[in-house]
C-alpha cells in the first residue's frame, strides 16, 4: 500500500511537472510566433501562460502529491523533514524524466525539432542572484500559503511566478526541473547548456536558504 502511494505521488509529479513544461515552452514559442519580434509581449504572453498553468496544475494534483513539480520545492521539504528520504529521490527522478518529457512534447507539437539543444545564453551575476532570490521567495510563499488549502497555494505561487517572470533579469526559472528542461528548445524560454549549472546552483542555495526562514517566521505555535 505504500509502494502503491508513493508511485501514485511520484506519477503525479511526472505528469504535473511535464505539463508545465508544456505550457512555458508551448506558450514561448505560440508568443513568439503571434507577435513575432515583440519580445515584451511574448514574455507577457509566456508570464500569464505559466502563472495560470501553475494555478490550474496545482490545485489538480496538491492532494495526490503535494504539487512540487520542482526539485527546489522538494528539498526544502526534505530539509523541513515534511518528506522522507526515499520520496524525495522519486521526486527528484519525475521531476526532472516529467521536465525533459514536456520540453519534447512542446517542441513536437508546434513542428519544431523533437530535442534541439538551446544556444541561448544566460549567463551574469545579477541572474544569479535573481535565480536565488526568485526560488528563496517562491518556497517562503509556499510555505505560508500551506496552511490556507491548495486553491490558496495555486493563487499564491501562479501570481508570484507570473508576476517574477516579468520583474526580474532571470526571468524566474527559480526549478531545477524546469531548467533542465529547458536546455532541448532552441525557442524563446531555452537555455545555453553551459548557462544550467549557475542556475542550478543558485536555485538550490535558494531553497536552502529558505529552510532557516521558514522555520523562523511559519514556525507551528
Amino acid at each position: 500500500m505504500k509502494n502503491h502511494a508513493l508511485f501514485k505521488s511520484g506519477l503525479a509529479e511526472f505528469f504535473g511537472t511535464g505539463l508545465l513544461l508544456i505550457a512555458i515552452v508551448g506558450s514561448g514559442i505560440m508568443g513568439t510566433r503571434l507577435f513575432e519580434d515583440n519580445t515584451g509581449t511574448v514574455l507577457l504572453f509566456n508570464a500569464i501562460a505559466t502563472g495560470v498553468a501553475l494555478i490550474a496544475l496545482i490545485i489538480i494534483f496538491g492532494r495526490t502529491s503535494g504539487a512540487h513539480f520542482n526539485p527546489a520545492v522538494t528539498l526544502s521539504e526534505f530539509l523541513l523533514k515534511k518528506i522522507a528520504p526515499q520520496k524525495a529521490m522519486v521526486y527528484f527522478l519525475c521531476q526532472f524524466l516529467g521536465a525533459l518529457l514536456g520540453a519534447i512534447l512542446a517542441n513536437t507539437l508546434f513542428s519544431e525539432p523533437a530535442f534541439q539543444l538551446s544556444s541561448k545564453e544566460r549567463v551574469s551575476f545579477a541572474l544569479f542572484v535573481s535565480e536565488v532570490l526568485c526560488t528563496l521567495g517562491l518556497i517562503l510563499i509556499i510555505q505560508a500559503a500551506v496552511r490556507h488549502g491548495w486553491i490558496a497555494i495555486g493563487l499564491a505561487v501562479g501570481f508570484y511566478i507570473f508576476g517574477a517572470i516579468l520583474l526580474t533579469p532571470s526571468t524566474a526559472f527559480a526549478n531545477p526541473a524546469v531548467t533542465i528542461g529547458r536546455i532541448g528548445t532552441e525557442t524563446f524560454t531555452g537555455i545555453h547548456l553551459a548557462s544550467v549549472g549557475p542556475f542550478l546552483f543558485a536555485q538550490f542555495i535558494g531553497a536552502i536558504l529558505a529552510v532557516p526562514l521558514t522555520r523562523r517566521l511559519f514556525r507551528s505555535p
